[in-house]
């Protein structure tokens, strides 16, 4: 019973066998085992322990994955030129023109024409074709090809003022570029005949260094 067995703890044996079951008895408790909980840790604590030395989980990328994603392609000069032959008939020309902008005394310059679709604007045929006639420009004046960062292109309005064409985005339209004659360049005088271009609808062939035959 409860009360023989505390009477047995308080009171120690007198017999040297009872001495020592005694002594088990009150080191007894020293030697239970703590059995494992059977009951499966909380996601929570699962987290945790997966997560253990491996700190925070990277940072989602944000606008989504780049790949496949197709540049726009330079347009060739060319090209642009054939373009501008075929739209001499039936669509819209304008002059356009570079300066250096970084000064507020720099004059405009003369770099080519453009012809464009009726349905387009003059602002929007020049944005497209910007590189294009910003190229050609440093190749006509030297001074300019040493401000490229700074270069701006213009459209010479029906009362002669030239307009800075603003800044935006590029969207595809129907247009052309020819560009001023350069000495034994592209738009060599030689090659730029007009009535010639207009009826064949196309630029002369180029050579591998750009240059077009007569």
């Amino acid at each position: 019973s409860i009360s023989s067995h505390r009477q047995i703890v308080d009171q120690p044996p007198q017999t040297t066998s009872m001495r020592l079951i005694w002594v088990c008895l009150c080191t007894a408790h020293a030697f239970v085992l703590q059995w494992p909980s059977l009951h499966a840790p909380t996601p929570a604590v699962s987290a945790r322990i997966c997560m253990g030395g491996f700190g925070a989980p990277p940072p989602e990328q944000k606008g989504g994955n780049t790949k496949g994603r197709k540049k726009a392609t330079p347009l060739s000069a060319k090209k642009q030129w054939a373009k501008y032959s075929s739209l001499l008939k039936g669509g819209k020309t304008a002059s356009v023109h570079a300066r250096d902008g970084s000064t507020d005394d720099s004059d405009w310059e003369l770099v080519g024409a453009i012809a464009f679709d009726a349905s387009a604007s003059a602002e929007a045929a020049a944005f497209f074709q910007k590189r294009l006639i910003l190229e050609h420009a440093k190749r006509m004046y030297p001074r300019l090809a040493v401000k490229q960062s700074s270069l701006e292109c213009g459209i010479e309005g029906e009362d002669g003022t030239v307009i800075k064409v603003g800044k935006g985005e590029a969207v595809e339209v129907n247009c052309g570029f020819m560009g001023e004659a350069d000495p034994g360049g592209f738009y060599s005088r030689g090659n730029r005949v007009d009535k010639q271009l207009a009826a064949s609808g196309s630029a002369p062939m180029a050579d591998s260094k750009g240059r077009i035959s007569s």
